[in-house]
């Protein structure tokens, strides 16, 4: 690799040179303003690979219920791709309009409601199967309770309704209270009426209000100090006939016809018909207690999720019955099956993408995620070329329950999931460099060799003050590293820009620096691989602008500038540059051959680029393509992880430094040394002064060039205590030999001490 250094650094940083470029390749300076290169996008390049071919089944939810029927939802085992369904008691489920539920969906009567409060100040609804329709938040409103056909509040002591027809939303007064009573909080409501706790002289008053009859309340009983806290779940607290209640310790039945209450066991129930209440708890199955009195009912191994019509009790299966939604009297009582487990298998989705010598791996999970945290599962695949194309071998499960969509590896090793690495003999354990803020959880960090650089906003901080930590896995002891800006990684040499627009390279071993871009405006991203460093322009907001992509070949001191339009990430290996870009309003994916000016059109990409790497990290970017030697993988829009083996390109193989081997041995001296690219031929010979004593194989098929030695000769012979010296040779697939750190063809290898 050769870096333009500054005059200070001159004479202690010497011109190296990488592998060559593109045959016929001139290198030349483009100038010009940038413009957005509308491409037409094309399909999937031949030889394209998919890669996640897992399917999963469906999973049944029961989600409300009310007099009128039940609410439930279809989708995949491991969620996403939800559907919902409308069942009356002996009706056939209908599909309801809304294509998502929050956690603030309520059912009432018929209607359902998706309160948007982290969004905006509406309200959502539709009517059993009608058209989904959004009204304001009433406003200078006191309480709110949802109730069929709408949602009834309080406003200057008035009881309203909001009310929420197929047609639009009305606001109609209901009841005011008589003077010297104070209308306090709405408990609920069902279709005949509403439950109101007024106030007169200092005495709470709750009351049952028919619609038709509104001046004649029918007074209703609580146990004595019992002060309510009316609170409304997926499913209405008025139903069958009965409020149910609790003071936030204990839950009551109170019948609207003024009957006695029924004081419940413990048990968070929420469903009810006129003979018994349910509840399901993760553990405890399915619960009933019937209203007359008496013990509680258990089903065991019911999950959670339980409705009523206001005549049975509708949960999922247990054991020893047909997977499906059933209808009971109790929880002990004969069931019917009523909704049957859909056979629909669903696709998994690729979130995630890392590629290394001989190697895919993918974050793999649900193509929906939730709004807050998902956990992803790790696959992996080998990887193999034969006649110019890509061939993938079975998908392995690496780790299941990750929670970011980020990955990152290099000569065998795999980072996911904030601080789990995979090592190249598919060990799995703890990075071991735990964050101080999250404990295990870690930042961003990208590897190279035995190397993994960690830093908040590798992408997108060209102003960032947060450190970076380069930690040397051989030690696991961080080392200096540059603050600030976009960042990457490449054996010994780190490569950032800082907020004054300039970049730059390190070399870590000699801790001297080069400047390759001068002071000007700012920078979003930059690649390093060799001897060619990238960079893109940043633009002043999250919407796409028009940017410069610069490649520069350090060694010729020549570089081409293309233009480009919403690009925020840069993947660089030894012939291509693979970049992210909005030439329009779609993302897609492009690549460049290295020394060329042309750009291809991959395919598309997820819309958001940050989409499922984590909400911990907010703004960084997730890895949804990835690039070593002619390897190329990505996720497109909908998900699917794709590879495909782009052309062939000369880029001879580099040792990437800091090699892990101990100094001395007495027994036995494992080395492992990373390199660039996969290395089919490799040897590892040692010497005795000028004697060559043993030749160790260390061919591989991803970048870890790995030995043993026993200390013994080739023919098995003890040798004797001092000083050896161990060389590594070896080629690449396309014949080109092993390189030092610095691109020159010097000796890549090391001394032991042998102690016995």
């Amino acid at each position: 690799m050769s870096w333009r250094i500054s005059a200070a650094s001159l004479a202690a940083f010497s011109l190296l040179s990488f592998g060559a470029a593109a045959p016929g390749a001139q290198a030349v300076t483009q100038a010009g303003t940038p413009t957005a290169q509308d491409l037409a996008p094309a399909a999937d390049p031949a030889g394209t690979v998919p890669l996640g071919t897992t399917t999963v089944p469906s999973r049944l939810k029961v989600i409300a219920g009310t007099d009128a029927g039940i609410l439930y939802s279809t989708d995949s085992a491991i969620g996403g791709d939800a559907k919902y369904w409308l069942k009356a008691t002996d009706g056939v489920p209908v599909p309801l309009a809304f294509t998502e539920l929050s956690e603030y969906a309520k059912m009432a009567g018929r209607t359902v409601f998706v309160d948007n409060v982290l969004t905006a100040a509406t309200i959502s609804y539709a009517n059993w199967n009608g058209p989904k329709r959004t009204c304001p938040y009433p406003a200078n409103r006191y309480d709110l309770r949802y109730v069929p056909g709408g949602v009834l509040f309080i406003a200057n002591n008035t009881v309203k309704k909001l009310v929420m027809a197929d047609t639009g939303c009305t606001t109609v007064s209901v009841f005011t209270p008589a003077a010297g009573t104070t209308a306090h909080q709405i408990a609920g409501g069902d279709e005949q009426g509403f439950v109101l706790d007024t106030l007169t002289a200092g005495k709470y008053t709750l009351s049952y209000y028919r619609y038709d009859d509104l001046a004649h309340p029918v007074t209703l009983r609580r146990p004595a100090g019992f002060i309510p806290r009316y609170t409304q779940g997926s499913t209405p607290n008025v139903q069958a006939g009965a409020l149910l209640a609790s003071n936030g310790l204990d839950e009551v039945r109170i019948p609207l016809d003024g009957g006695p209450v029924t004081t419940l066991p413990d048990g968070q129930w929420s469903a009810m018909t006129k003979t018994v209440v349910a509840s399901t708890y993760p553990g405890l199955g399915l619960r009933t207690v019937p209203v007359a009195g008496g013990a509680v009912q258990t089903k065991a191994g019911v999950a959670d999720g339980v409705a009523s019509d206001g005549t049975y009790i509708y949960s999922l299966n247990g054991p020893g019955e047909a997977p499906g939604i059933y209808r009971r009297t109790s929880a002990t009582s004969a069931a019917t099956l009523v909704v049957p487990l859909p056979t629909q298998k669903y696709p998994t989705a690729q979130w995630g993408i890392d590629v290394q010598a001989g190697r895919i791996s993918y974050t793999n999970g649900r193509r929906t995620p939730e709004a807050s945290y998902d956990p992803w599962d790790v696959k992996t695949r080998t990887t193999s070329i034969a006649g110019g194309k890509l061939a993938v071998g079975a998908e392995q499960n690496v780790q299941t329950g990750v929670g970011f969509a980020a990955l990152s590896g290099s000569a065998g090793w795999l980072a996911f999931g904030g601080n789990r690495v995979r090592d190249h003999a598919g060990k799995v354990g703890q990075l071991g460099i735990g964050s101080p803020e999250y404990g295990e959880l870690e930042p961003p960090y990208l590897f190279s060799g035995n190397r993994s650089l960690i830093s908040d906003r590798i992408y997108l901080s060209p102003s960032s003050s947060a450190a970076r930590r380069i930690v040397d896995l051989r030690t696991r002891k961080d080392i200096a590293a540059p603050s600030g800006g976009p960042t990457d990684l490449f054996g010994n040499y780190v490569a950032y820009s800082k907020a004054d627009g300039t970049v730059r390279v390190r070399d870590l071993v000699r801790n001297v620096e080069g400047l390759h871009r001068p002071a000007g405006s700012m920078i979003g991203a930059v690649a390093l691989h060799g001897k060619w460093i990238a960079w893109v322009t940043r633009c002043p907001s999250e919407t796409p602008c028009a940017q410069t992509l610069t490649i520069r070949d350090t060694a010729a001191k020549t570089q081409l500038n293309y233009a480009t339009r919403g690009t925020k990430m840069l993947k660089l290996s030894g012939g291509y540059l693979a970049f992210d870009a909005v030439p329009a309003s779609a993302r897609e994916l492009r690549t460049i051959k290295l020394g060329t000016t042309a750009q291809t059109v991959i395919g598309s990409l997820p819309a958001d680029p940050t989409e499922g790497y984590s909400w911990m990290v907010d703004g960084e970017l997730a890895n949804h393509f990835d690039l070593d030697d002619e390897t190329l993988a990505w996720t497109d829009k909908d998900h699917l992880g794709k590879a495909v083996q782009l052309g062939a390109f000369i880029d001879a193989p580099v040792y990437l430094g800091n090699v892990i081997a101990p100094a001395s041995m007495s027994t036995s001296w494992p080395m492992k040394l990373p390199v660039s690219k996969a290395l089919p031929t490799c040897q590892v010979t040692i010497y005795y002064g000028s004697t060559k004593v043993r030749i160790l194989n260390c061919a591989n098929t991803d970048g870890m060039a790995k030995v043993t030695w026993d200390g013994k000769s080739g023919s098995g012979g003890k040798l004797v205590k001092g000083k050896y010296t161990y060389r590594v040779t070896g080629q690449d697939a396309d014949k080109y030999n092993l390189r030092n750190y610095n691109g020159t063809l010097t000796v890549v290898g090391g001394s032991i001490t042998k102690t016995a």
